[in-house]
């Protein structure tokens, strides 16, 4: 069969429900053109992130915790975007979520913005 995964939806707002991710790195995000090569062009930034904290409740799993430590990128249409290596982050209006990979293990997210995350003192 073909097109299955145009019918897929990743629940992204219950994936990040209870998970802190910090910066691991923030690079160039670069137009490919039908063959697959670089043009050159910058069209945004990857933010590779990485989850340091994770209480999601998952289906038939009584541990947390099960993604600590994976990352992932987060990629954001803005050029000459910064932030701090080891910041925390969170992603701000999710457009798209792929999930992908031989084993469907990885993910990408594209958002409009990145936010770092405000502690606010008790």
């Amino acid at each position: 069969m073909k097109k299955l995964r145009q019918f897929q939806k990743f629940d992204h707002e219950k994936f990040f429900n209870g998970k802190m991710m910090i910066v691991k790195e923030v690079k160039e995000t670069f137009e490919y053109d039908d063959n697959g090569e670089n043009t050159g062009k910058v069209l945004g930034t990857t933010v590779v992130a990485v989850i340091t904290r994770d209480n999601t409740k998952y289906d038939d799993e009584e541990k947390t915790n099960l993604n600590f430590m994976e990352s992932f990128n987060i990629k954001v249409p803005k050029v000459n975007f910064e932030v701090a290596q080891g910041a925390e982050i969170k992603p701000v209006n999710i457009t798209k979520a792929s999930v992908y990979g031989k084993y469907m293990n990885q993910l990408s997210i594209e958002c409009e913005d990145i936010k770092i995350a405000n502690h606010e003192q008790s």
